[in-house]
């Protein structure tokens, strides 16, 4: 029997395993390593469909992008 494992980051995929099947150690353990991404994102853009007007509505849609991926549990839609 062969066992994986693998080091994950709880907000986003950062790869897959896969094994060959062709090893003679049926114990043998297979193993992923994987660094933890401790960089913080950043905001790369911030833009509206009312950029550079003036008397803009509280209620016009920002559209931010980071600059990595984001896990959408992690990013509220709505602040005051």
């Amino acid at each position: 029997m062969k066992y994986f494992s693998f080091n994950y980051i709880k907000k986003r995929i950062i790869g897959t395993v896969s094994c060959s099947t062709s090893s003679s150690n049926d114990d043998e353990l297979a193993e992923e390593n994987t660094s933890t991404d401790t960089t913080a994102p950043t905001v790369f853009l911030v833009s509206t469909t009312a950029d550079n007007q003036s008397s803009v509505s509280v209620t016009d849609n920002i559209t931010v992008t980071f600059s990595e991926a984001m896990d959408t549990t992690y990013v509220t839609t709505s602040s005051s």
